[in-house]
């Protein structure tokens, strides 16, 4: 294929024990869900196909391009005898637009991820929440067999400064992060989606590093991510 479009093929395997919780005070995830699908633990082993296509100037400090991978993928737990088969199919596209000379990005993000099948084990489905979807909740804070996801980005250079012969990039980001999970994938469910406006602030030492703080609101309140590289 061009040196832009790939076709790649991955195996995974997912060794899973689920424990007691360290923090005795709370209901343990056992005794509250007795009956959820991979309490006992999974060995997955995953196949998956995938379709890339990325024309981005730099894969980690992104300033132009574009970036779209679709992936279908067929998983089993080796621990289970009766049907134990579910099929994940994702699709994960990312926008990068500058402007204003190149002191702003505009970055728009679709992400679509979905399993099919059955006896997944919860920790196999599809989540939103964290410092890469939905900025406001924590991780995993939604879960269902369907999500439907949009970011969008605006990261502004507001300062460039040189310090000991090295420069470094000063960036505000506003966001708003959008999405929803679901049982199945239904236009009526789209119209009451999680909003989590917020802004976020990078320093990053070109070519590749970048630190960031970000900050979003939602329904539970405000939420605070501090981490390396770009969230998307």
């Amino acid at each position: 294929m061009s040196s832009d479009l790939a076709l790649l093929w991955s195996e995974r395997y997912h060794d899973v024990r689920v424990e007691e919780g360290a923090v005795t005070s709370l209901p343990q995830t056992k005794a509250l869900f007795p009956d959820l699908i991979g309490l006992e633990g999974a060995q997955v082993f995953g196949h998956k196909l995938a379709v890339r296509y990325d024309t981005r100037d730099k894969q980690l400090v992104t300033t132009s391009g574009t970036y779209v991978i679709g992936a279908i993928e067929l998983n089993q737990n080796l621990e289970r005898r009766e049907p134990n088969r579910w099929w994940r199919t994702t699709f994960d596209a990312r926008q990068f637009i500058p402007h204003y000379n190149d002191r702003m990005v505009f970055v728009a993000r679709f992400l679509a991820d979905a399993v099919n099948g059955k006896k997944t084990p919860f920790y196999e489905r599809p989540t939103l929440g964290g410092e890469t979807t939905l900025r406001a909740f924590g991780q995993n804070r939604f879960v269902d067999d369907t999500l439907i996801l949009v970011n969008f980005e605006e990261r502004v250079r507001f300062r460039r400064q040189n310090i000991f012969d090295h420069e470094l990039d000063l960036e505000v980001a506003p966001f708003v992060d959008i999405g929803r999970v679901m049982g199945h994938f239904s236009f009526g469910k789209l119209t009451n989606p999680q909003v989590n406006p917020g802004v976020g602030f990078r320093v990053i030492s070109q070519p590749n590093v970048v630190g960031r703080l970000d900050i979003g609101y939602g329904k539970d309140g405000a939420n605070v991510f501090v981490g390396l590289d770009y969230p998307f």
